[in-house]
């Protein structure tokens, strides 16, 4: 999962909640944090780098 800590819409320790509760049902999730990026702008980067 891709997110960043600037998110306005969603925030970072919801995201950090959801995966630690994916992780503890055996689901393999790993969180990239992407620093300060807006929402609407985590996709861009998102395709640019990773």
């Amino acid at each position: 999962m891709i997110h960043s800590n600037g998110d306005e819409i969603l925030s970072y320790a919801e995201i950090t909640q959801r995966v630690t509760t994916l992780q503890s049902r055996g689901i393999d999730v790993t969180l990239k944090t992407v620093n300060g990026t807006s929402h609407y702008n985590t996709a861009a980067f998102a395709r640019e780098r990773w």
